[in-house]
């Protein structure tokens, strides 16, 4: 996705999602966003915490995130390889 693309490019990607408008002004310290995953409480957003290299939940919906370390919510993986070897391939039939 990002070899076509110039430096300004990667640069904004990688600004966006330690900066961008997900974090509501708020201080998410060195998280960046993923995307949203769908878990058995609902639709929750994924975090990767570059100090700590885990995968971390959070709810926009709710809680106070003045200071995300003081309200986190919860760990999905303790690393890129844990992350990963949650997800299942799944063959869809015709």
């Amino acid at each position: 996705m990002l070899e076509q693309t110039d430096d300004n490019y990667v640069l904004d990607f990688i600004e966006e999602a330690f900066w961008g408008a997900w974090t509501g002004g708020n201080d998410f310290g060195h998280r960046a966003y993923v995307g949203e995953i769908l878990i058995n409480m609902g639709q929750v957003s994924l975090l990767f915490n570059n100090n700590t290299g885990e995968f971390e939940w959070v709810d926009f919906g709710y809680g106070n995130f003045d200071t995300y370390s003081d309200n986190p919510y919860g760990i999905v993986a303790e690393n890129t390889q844990e992350f990963l070897n949650k997800f299942k391939l799944v063959d869809i039939c015709d």
